[in-house]
């Protein structure tokens, strides 16, 4: 817009008193620790925009990472690492992102899983008396033995073992095991219910 322009008249006056948005403006940028903006030059904003953005990206992510650790609702969502988001490359389908969500959220459909009413269900599979969360199913139920050792080379598979799985070891075997797991233990459920 040329600078004759009551509008661009308007944006100036009111950045160099400082008033209005720009105020709101300012504020955020030192709420954010981004230099302040100086001029309304159309290249200079959008450079400035992207830097408002990228910090307000990574003081959000700073944040979902300071509640994840802190949760007390998952079974293992407080161990686990955030540096590894490679489930979120275009090499997995959708129903393998969201199987892998759901493993590291504690959201699997079993009995004990987070915001579940009972969230202490014992597992229906096996008569260990464990509950069946995220680290029974994936490590420790007798049941998946065979599975798991196909799949991880291993018959049972400790908590350090589960959480190196969890973070990206291998997410391919991750979703196999887990895709199989579940069918079989569905399947197992519906038969005997």
């Amino acid at each position: 817009m040329p600078s004759s322009r009551l509008p661009a008249i308007l944006a100036k006056e009111t950045c160099s008193k400082k008033s209005g948005w720009t105020m709101e403006w300012q504020n955020l940028c030192t709420d954010l620790n981004v230099d302040p903006i100086e001029n309304l030059s159309i290249p200079y904003l959008k450079v400035k925009l992207f830097e408002i953005l990228e910090s307000v990206e990574a003081e959000d992510k700073s944040f979902n990472i300071n509640k994840a650790q802190s949760s007390t609702f998952h079974d293992l969502y407080n161990s686990l690492s955030y540096d590894n988001l490679s489930y979120f490359k275009d090499q997995y389908s959708a129903h393998q992102i969201s199987i892998i969500l759901k493993a590291r959220g504690g959201l699997l459909n079993i009995n004990a899983r987070a915001f579940k009413d009972n969230t202490d269900g014992l597992c229906t599979l096996c008569n260990l008396g464990m509950p069946e969360n995220t680290l029974h199913h994936l490590g420790e139920c007798p049941i998946f033995s065979n599975t798991r050792y196909l799949i991880f080379g291993k018959k049972f598979l400790s908590k350090d073992d589960v959480l190196k799985i969890l973070n990206g070891d291998n997410f391919n075997n991750l979703y196999d095991f887990l895709n199989n797991s579940l069918q079989y233990r569905n399947l197992i459920i519906n038969e005997f219910s």
